[in-house]
């Protein structure tokens, strides 16, 4: 393959692969925006109304988003792979020219695979039981994933559980006491200088 068509290859895959891995963190970032805002709707919303099951919609639509989210990071992580397996190619032929003048740290994404097989391997991967959790090999699609089921099944539970929790009553009025100076009443200061008949 000719050299510059393979740098300008090489060029388009890694802006591919650069455009949805930043994508992808934006996406996330804004979907941890959108939660943190409805959220704090469904919290004040709840804290002052008479029936706080009325926040219920509120849960549904996170969700919702949490599950349109985790789809659009999929699609995504799907993207990237792509872009990969691009760079990849293009990588092995680059160090097959160099005819092992390039020692195999060089290549990057060729080899990544199977150094992150390796870790897994040695670590683990994390499953549902708490025990895997410390020392599991977490990816960022294990890592989104877990934020969006969580965020998604507990405002699904929130969802079902509003309309058990107890309406607000109203705050009564409390009356104002009265104060008394030396067993009577407190009368309003008399005018001074004010002439005497």
């Amino acid at each position: 393959m000719l050299e510059p068509l393979r740098n300008e290859r090489r060029d388009y895959a890694w802006k591919y692969f650069s455009f949805h891995a930043d994508q992808r963190i934006k996406t996330f970032n804004f979907y941890i925006l959108l939660c943190t805002v409805v959220v704090g709707g469904i919290l004040a919303f709840i804290k002052d109304a008479r029936s706080p099951w009325m926040a219920s919609p509120g849960t549904m639509l996170l969700a919702f988003a949490s599950f349109v989210f985790w789809k659009l990071d999929r699609r995504n992580k799907d993207l990237i792979c792509h872009a990969e397996k691009a760079l990849r190619r293009i990588e092995i032929a680059t160090c097959e020219d160099a005819r092992g003048s390039l020692p195999p740290e060089c290549c990057v994404f060729s080899t990544e695979d199977l150094a992150t097989e390796k870790t897994k391997s040695e670590n683990g991967r994390p499953t549902w039981s708490p025990l895997s959790w410390p020392c599991g090999y977490f990816t960022y699609s294990t890592c989104f994933g877990w934020v969006f089921a969580v965020i998604g099944f507990g405002s699904l539970a929130l969802t079902f559980a509003l309309p058990l929790l107890p309406a607000n009553q109203p705050a009564q009025q409390v009356p104002q006491q009265q104060f008394f100076i030396g067993g009577q009443a407190a009368t309003p200061a008399q005018q001074t200088g004010a002439a005497k008949p």
